[in-house]
C-alpha cells in the first residue's frame, strides 16, 4: 500500500448562497465544518438516498487510497467521520449517510437545539431529518 498524503490547507465553500462550509486539511485529516444542523440537512438533501450512499462509498474508497480521514463537524461538535475503516451505525443508515460513522450524542444534541430554536420561533414541529430525501 502506498504512503498516505500529507495535506495542509483551508477551503471555504459557499453553496446556494447559504452559510459557508469550511474544510481544513491537517496532515491525514480533512475536517469539514458545517455551520449548523439546518445547513447539514440541506446539504444532505441535495442528493437522493441511493446517489448519496454511492457517492459516500466512492469518497470512502478514495480516502482509503490516499490514507486520509474525513471528520465532519456541525458547528464545532464532531458528529461523524469517514475513512477506510469506518462502519456505519443505525443512525447513519437511517439518515442515508452510511458508510459514515455518526456520533449519536452530538447528533441528538444538535437535533434538540434545532427543535428548541424551532419551538421558540413558533413553528409546530421541527423538520424531520428523513424529509427532503426523495425515495
Amino acid at each position: 500500500m502506498a504512503a498516505g498524503l500529507d495535506v495542509l490547507g483551508n477551503l471555504t465553500i459557499h453553496a446556494d448562497g447559504g452559510r459557508p462550509i469550511r474544510v481544513e486539511f491537517r496532515g491525514g485529516v480533512a475536517a469539514l465544518e458545517i455551520p449548523d444542523l439546518r445547513s447539514a440537512l440541506a446539504l444532505r438533501g441535495r442528493m437522493r438516498r441511493p446517489e448519496r450512499r454511492a457517492w459516500l462509498r466512492r469518497v470512502q474508497v478514495a480516502l482509503g487510497l490516499a490514507g486520509l480521514e474525513l471528520q465532519v463537524r456541525v458547528g464545532r461538535r464532531l458528529v461523524g467521520r469517514l475513512a477506510a475503516d469506518t462502519r456505519p451505525g443505525r443512525l447513519a443508515t437511517w439518515l442515508g449517510l452510511d458508510p459514515m460513522e455518526l456520533k449519536v450524542r452530538p447528533v441528538l444534541a444538535a437535533l434538540a437545539r434545532l427543535r428548541a430554536g424551532t419551538a421558540r420561533a413558533g413553528h409546530s414541529r421541527p423538520p424531520d431529518p428523513a424529509e427532503g430525501t426523495r425515495p
